[in-house]
């Protein structure tokens, strides 16, 4: 039976390489009798450790948690939704096991070996899904009489279907002009909602 890394963190690895690289201390003397050995410094994170998690560390290997920061964003691989989930403050995630966070003002747990950083691909992702849902839209979600801007020239959405975007010239007026979704999904961006405009 393989047996599963123990997830440490980035202090407590440290601690474990500069203890492979020197000597290795008896468990007994680490951890039943602490006060009978004089710990330096770095040797302290791996008291917070179980006599067992220390053994497995040293001897299987470990995986080390990723760190996070307030206001970053975290990723929870067992969200199926792959909710947007911002780190609003941490609990001692020695103790607990858990990253307390913050989604939409509810407070949220992510398990430590369930937790991962966004990459910038998904961190952009997030911000976009989140601006169009602030508009109550899913993403490139357009509407007629919508207002996009490409080239610093302004076009209102005629129509569309899902391959094509029909649009007007902002100056002219001309329905003949169109191009496909996924160009404008990448050169185009949203001025402002048909629901938002004053002048329709």
């Amino acid at each position: 039976m393989k047996m599963s890394k123990p997830i440490i963190t980035q202090e407590q690895a440290g601690a474990i390489e500069k203890l492979k690289a020197e000597h290795f201390h008896s468990l007994e003397t680490l951890f039943k009798n602490p006060e009978n050995y004089c710990l330096k410094d770095f040797e302290k994170p791996l008291l917070k450790l179980t006599p067992e998690k220390y053994h497995d560390a040293l001897y299987i290997g470990y995986e080390v948690e990723p760190e996070f920061k307030a206001g970053q964003w975290i990723y929870d691989i067992t969200d199926k939704n792959k909710t947007v989930i911002e780190v609003a403050y941490v609990t001692d995630r020695r103790v607990h096991g858990f990253w307390k966070t913050q989604h939409s003002d509810i407070d949220t747990n992510v398990a430590i070996e369930n937790a991962r950083h966004f990459t910038k691909a998904e961190i952009a992702k997030a911000r976009e899904r989140s601006w169009w849902a602030k508009n109550d839209r899913d993403v490139w979600e357009i509407r007629e009489d919508d207002i996009l801007e490409y080239l610093n020239d302004l076009y209102i959405v005629d129509s569309f279907d899902s391959e094509r975007v029909y649009l007007k010239s902002g100056i002219e007026r001309k329905s003949d002009y169109a191009e496909p979704f996924d160009f404008v999904k990448k050169h185009f961006k949203v001025v402002a909602f048909s629901e938002d405009r004053k002048d329709v």
